[in-house]
């Protein structure tokens, strides 16, 4: 589907593949190991991980049983250190730094490159605090990500 748009060709051999196994079971080209593409075999395990109506740990566990065959096992290791970052409490999303809107309050505290704190958490925004908040980062990157309550 993605292969007549040249921009999309990347992202279509990556999906294309990532139904293919580590050891060399999985289709459409019964590739093996390292001949599938490193985002492929993410992909894979994501995919199955997000597919599962499971408890998180139930479903690692799964995917776990499945390293070295199914799975590339440091792609499962990926994964398993990606998912408790996955899971907010109830109320809070994390949104861009360019989303961020006045009357936004701030569910966790920013910190600058260096580790200082910029602004923290509980803080209700207002425009100039959304300026300087962006000021700060044109000087020195923040991280893109920034959680609020909803």
């Amino acid at each position: 589907m993605l292969q007549s748009y040249s921009i999309f060709r990347e992202a279509g051999e990556v999906i294309r593949s990532h139904h293919e196994n580590w050891d060399g079971t999985g289709y459409p080209d019964r590739l093996k190991g390292e001949t599938i593409s490193w985002l492929s075999r993410l992909l894979a395990v994501a995919v199955y991980f997000c597919s599962r109506h499971q408890a998180a740990a139930q479903v690692l566990n799964d995917i776990q049983t499945q390293a070295d065959k199914m799975f590339d096992p440091h792609a499962v290791e990926a994964i398993a250190k990606a998912v408790p970052a996955t899971e907010l409490p109830r109320g809070q999303r994390e949104i861009l730094l360019a989303e961020l809107q006045a009357g936004m309050v701030l569910a966790g505290d920013i910190y600058n490159t260096s580790g200082v704190l910029v602004i923290a958490k509980g803080k209700e925004l207002t425009a100039a605090w959304i300026n300087k908040i962006q000021n700060i980062n044109n000087a020195t990157p923040l991280n893109p990500y920034v959680l609020v309550y909803c």
